[in-house]
């Protein structure tokens, strides 16, 4: 039987299992920084049977009419999502994780559903499922996510694409709130953003033309429960007072307040679109930046630029615009109060995404080709290590000086040593909800247990035919795993699974068999050596 060791991971593809019929997920893209449901009780992957012989011991071992605000939200829970178990390929299509541990997806089925809301509370692991069920294959537009706590995605919610709808979460996924905004056909949410968790806005797209786009800024002041149009641009007899121009694309906006905020985008010349507002997006006028070095004054005034869309990082603004004169670059500005800027010029111009900072001083970006840190606000970048992918979703994602992540659309990758190494991961594993719309390893209702952990030794273990359970022991000791009849029992081949486990195993016929492992403790290698013992874990599992 082979013994592999795998690392904290966000995955790609995950086995769903359901209660009856497989329920098709839907398509989102989402930045970097997504109605009635009912949560159905489940049958979980591995009831552990606890009949434990000892006490565990470790031995040695034209102009539409403005959005009528929306009603009273109706509140929404997540739906169990179950079906047969089978490995199904799935893609993440952006992560953002707020912690070590807590952190927010969007992705889905391979070839179907690649706009599912996703949530981890273990560091990628395991994930969850969050998207209220109604919502439709291919609805999903665009997602937010603020913190642990607060998230919103919108969707369409009719035929003619005339009504989308917004939903919020205040807990984690467990619950969702459900707005409606009727707008005219086929319009198209496109960037969110939200300053604190009650005040947000909406750029809404209304059509483009060449070198022009006509869009609707919706905001909300309760958190997303209610939605009103503040400015509408179209053409120049159709646009209200004060709005964005309808020349040029828009790509997106960014508050530093309830009342504060700016708009990006980009022309193919002329001066650069980059507008601010001080009355919450009703009104807005042209904003400045400090020329770069090596540019002259008047490059602002005609221009061959282009933003991205701007993001809140750590309480900073980040603008990445790109200079596409002579010379080429990519320059990024950053405030934290909007009353002044500071650029660099970053050392490529084919940066991919924004930059992803910790803190003030220590951030790290990607070109496709090499990481960069700095240390220092972002005045230097210094190589890092060559980057494992040519293709970047959203952008990268660094929660402290160790612990980052990436997607690249098909693979989710994760370092634990600040960016020196990656470690590439094709599959994923989504959890099924508990009555309680929470999301959980361990704690499964009736003492059901979806891992195997060193509490489990010398118990007897019982899995259907089918199910899986994940064995995780612990991350101190190098681990041996054997098991007596690997044709009843065995590791489920490139299952990535978090740093601490050693991989995922399916009971695949009736019978019974035993599973084994010697951990030898990391620290012997240590000067002076521990005197920690070796452990010697067994349990019996019981396939009916």
């Amino acid at each position: 039987m082979k013994t592999m060791t795998y690392f904290h991971l966000v995955l790609r593809y995950a086995w769903v299992w359901s209660l009856g019929t497989l329920l098709l997920l839907s398509a989102c893209t989402a930045g970097e920084g997504t109605a009635m449901v009912t949560t159905t009780p489940i049958t979980t992957l591995v009831a552990a049977t606890v009949a434990p012989t000892t006490t565990p011991t470790l031995a040695a071992t034209d102009t539409p009419a403005a959005p009528e605000p929306t009603a009273a939200p109706t509140a929404v829970e997540p739906t169990v999502v179950v079906s047969p178990a089978s490995l199904q390929p799935i893609q993440i299509t952006n992560v953002r994780m707020m912690s070590p541990d807590v952190g927010w997806a969007t992705g889905g089925n391979e070839g179907a559903n690649v706009g599912r809301i996703l949530r981890t509370n273990d560091g990628g692991a395991w994930w969850q499922d969050v998207t209220p069920a109604q919502v439709a294959t291919e609805d999903i537009l665009h997602a937010y996510f603020m913190d642990e706590a607060n998230a919103w995605f919108v969707a369409y919610s009719d035929a003619a694409h005339s009504v989308f709808a917004v939903y919020a979460t205040g807990d984690g996924g467990q619950s969702w709130q459900l707005s409606s905004v009727a707008t005219e056909p086929y319009a198209a949410p496109f960037n969110i953003a939200f300053s604190d968790p009650m005040h947000g806005w909406m750029m809404v797209g209304l059509g483009a033309a060449a070198g022009s786009k006509a869009v609707d800024v919706l905001r909300t002041t309760d958190g997303g429960q209610t939605w009103t149009r503040v400015s509408h641009t179209a053409g120049a007899q159709d646009s209200t007072a004060g709005s964005l121009p309808f020349g040029c694309q828009k790509s997106g906006l960014v508050f530093v307040n309830a009342d504060t905020g700016w708009a990006t985008g980009g022309c193919p010349g002329g001066p650069i679109f980059f507008f601010v507002t001080h009355d919450a997006g009703t009104t807005w006028t042209p904003a400045t930046l400090p020329t770069p070095l090596g540019y002259s004054e008047d490059l602002f005034t005609q221009c061959q630029c282009y933003f991205d869309a701007p993001l809140v990082n750590n309480g900073r603004i980040l603008l990445l615009l790109r200079i596409y004169e002579s010379p080429e670059s990519t320059v990024l500005y950053m405030t934290e109060d909007g009353m002044s800027w500071t650029s660099v010029i970053l050392p490529s111009f084919a940066v991919m995404g924004m930059p992803a900072f910790i803190n003030p001083t220590d951030g790290w970006l990607t070109d496709g080709q090499q990481l960069f840190a700095t240390h220092d606000g972002g005045q230097n970048w210094t190589p890092v290590a060559p980057f494992p992918s040519s293709e970047l979703r959203g952008s990268l994602n660094f929660v402290n000086s160790h612990d980052g992540w990436f997607s690249n659309g098909q693979q989710l990758f994760v370092t634990h040593d600040g960016g020196q190494n990656w470690r590439a991961f094709t599959t994923m594993m989504t959890l099924p909800q508990t009555s309680g719309g929470t999301t959980s390893n361990t704690d499964t209702p009736d003492g059901e247990n979806l891992e195997v952990t060193l509490a489990n030794n010398n118990q007897t273990v019982t899995v259907p035919v089918g199910h899986s359970f994940l064995l995780k022991l612990g991350e101190d000791y190098t681990w041996s795993v054997d098991v007596t009849d690997d044709g009843i029992v065995s590791r489920v081949p490139n299952m990535a699974v978090v740093r601490g486990a050693q991989g995922v195993y399916e009971a695949r016929q009736a019978g019974n068999t035993t599973l084994t492992a010697a951990g030898e403790p990391l620290c012997r290698q240590q000067t002076p050596p521990c005197g920690r013992p070796s452990i010697l874990f067994q349990i019996h599992i019981n396939v009916p």
